[in-house]
């Protein structure tokens, strides 16, 4: 709080030793200029209530007149945009790059982590004004860049295996600002430098699929308008519209497909745009995909179809939706089987009722873990156990897989209990 304050009160500091404020004044200061709505506790600032925050936060309802002392939200982002920014913009700052823990490294994790979101939280024309200063940010080739971009990555959790795991990937200023949602730096960027719109990062990513990645419409939307790449082939999700499946952002989804984004394509780990919302859940997109045509039995990749990804994690509203769609209950070619199969393996009940009440082989073998009793009785899914066996389920022919995970021989029961 003393380094992010100092720098607010003053403008002219050019380092962050010179702007910080002593924590042995701070207390006084932040009374002086807060009263009653703050305390400070073990060296932290809290304000005094919930009701401080509700009051200070200015309300645009009628009857509810705000306080003089009240501020717009969005002018308190700008406010935080321009401290983070200036921070990391000190001259000592990167000299004491290689110091862990100085005086004047106390706020470099909060701006790494949050300056691109207070950037995002304010109003466009705010953004605008601002865009030089974001833009100066993204200079990957700069000291400032190496300090906060690591600490940043790390921040949002990529560890999906959509980027490099062993080092950071190494992304350029457009695949900054598509992944932050910064439209009019986006915007800045691909009109003055050219041939950036489709370049790819070394994670294969377009611009276009980060803003996706992100659910960020306004960013896509102005992408497209200028021409991008709507069906670029990246790798882990490959496509933008894929991407923006498997993370459940309608409003994308939505934009790209009205803009021709192929519904077709398949490659990946998720197979297609269909099988990635399936297994995401994401029953809205699900409906937007079968209503632009998808082919509800298109196979391929881990899961195998719409149906077995839907089924293995459990989302009954998108299994009924896929069965009105007439997909295939017997359908087989992922890595654990058939639909029936793998919501055995993990216990959805109520998925396994509407399978078998559509028909699907209660005696399909296959997959990793063989037959649906098989998996069900191995985990202790009573109750699937018995619906297995009503239906006509052979209690005495299992199929076991090698070491391998490859299903080959059959044995009796008895044999595998001994």
């Amino acid at each position: 709080m003393g380094m992010a304050l100092g720098i607010g009160r003053s403008s002219r500091s050019q380092t962050a030793a010179k702007a910080r404020i002593n924590p042995g004044i701070l207390v006084q200061r932040v009374r002086r200029l807060c009263g009653l709505f703050v305390f400070v506790n073990n060296s932290k600032i809290y304000l005094i209530h919930q009701t401080a925050r509700e009051f200070l936060v200015k309300r645009n309802i009628a009857h509810k007149p705000s306080s003089r002392y009240s501020f717009q939200w969005q002018d308190d982002e700008r406010t935080m945009s321009q401290i983070c920014i200036r921070y990391l913009g000190m001259d000592d700052l990167e000299a004491n790059q290689e110091q862990t823990e100085s005086d004047i490294q106390c706020f470099l994790s909060y701006s790494a982590e949050y300056w691109a979101d207070h950037v995002r939280g304010m109003s466009s024309s705010q953004q605008q004004e601002m865009v030089d200063l974001v833009h100066g940010v993204y200079s990957t080739t700069t000291g400032r860049y190496r300090m906060w971009f690591p600490i940043f990555w790390k921040s949002v959790g990529l560890f999906d295996g959509y980027h490099a795991r062993r080092s950071l990937p190494k992304l350029d200023a457009v695949h900054l600002a598509a992944f932050n949602g910064h439209s009019h730096v986006l915007r800045l960027i691909i009109t003055s430098e050219e041939n950036t719109i489709n370049k790819k990062d070394s994670t294969g990513a377009t611009a276009l699929m980060w803003a996706s990645y992100n659910g960020y419409y306004e960013a896509v939307e102005m992408l497209l308008s200028k021409g991008a790449d709507i069906n670029a082939q990246g790798r882990q999700y490959e496509t933008a519209l894929q991407v923006a499946c498997c993370r459940g952002h309608d409003q994308v989804v939505q934009i790209l497909l009205e803009k021709g984004a192929n519904i077709h394509h398949f490659s990946g780990k998720y197979g297609n745009a269909l099988q990635a919302a399936s297994l995401g859940g994401h029953d809205r997109i699900v409906q937007m995909l079968l209503e632009r045509g998808a082919d509800v039995n298109a196979g391929g990749g881990h899961d195998g179809s719409a149906l077995q990804a839907a089924s293995s994690e459990g989302h009954v509203q998108i299994v009924q939706m896929l069965l009105e769609k007439g997909a295939d209950v017997n359908a087989g070619g992922g890595h654990d089987g058939s639909a029936l199969q793998v919501a055995s393996s993990e216990g959805h009940v109520q998925i396994v009722q509407m399978l078998l009440e559509k028909g699907a082989d209660v005696n399909a073998d296959g997959g990793h873990f063989g037959s649906a009793l098989q998996v069900a009785s191995s985990k202790g899914h009573v109750q699937i156990v018995q619906m297995l066996l009503e239906n006509g389920a052979n209690v005495n022919d299992v199929v076991l897989p090698d070491v391998s995970g490859k299903v080959h021989s059959r044995f009796p029961v008895g044999c595998v209990s001994s």
